[in-house]
């Protein structure tokens, strides 16, 4: 359906990214391995994948029908407020080290931005929520 018409740079920060994430996303899969388990991953290292990256689509029906009926299926949702309380441990974690107020700061600006580009933006996610 996709016709490639012409590769792209090879040092586009787009492919660079691209390329972490696939990384990343086989460390799950080499540290999580289940061959018999759907999509390759067990299903603890599918609920990481989703936690981390914001995949939900290898975290099993019954995870998730379970996690629905229990009220906590937003936690596998990336939102605002998820970031926040990553961005506060961070910067919590920044001034215990030491880091003054300013560097800490633009430590975790460029920390969000690079996990931003990690999960590339994009909303994601498999039923209701």
């Amino acid at each position: 359906m996709i016709t490639r018409i012409r590769a792209g740079p090879v040092l586009s920060p787009r492919r660079i990214i691209s390329r972490l994430r696939r990384a990343f996303l086989r460390r799950l899969e080499l540290g999580f391995a289940a061959p018999g388990a759907p999509g390759g991953i067990s299903p603890e290292g599918a609920v990481l994948e989703a936690l981390l990256l914001g995949e939900r689509g290898r975290v099993g029906d019954d995870i998730n029908r379970t996690l629905q009926e229990t009220g906590l299926l937003h936690l596998l949702a990336i939102s605002g407020a998820h970031i926040g309380i990553i961005a506060a441990l961070l910067f919590a974690l920044l001034r215990t080290a030491g880091i003054s107020r300013r560097p800490a700061s633009a430590c975790l600006i460029i920390l969000l931005l690079l996990y931003a580009l990690l999960i590339e933006g994009q909303p994601r996610s498999r039923g209701p929520c």
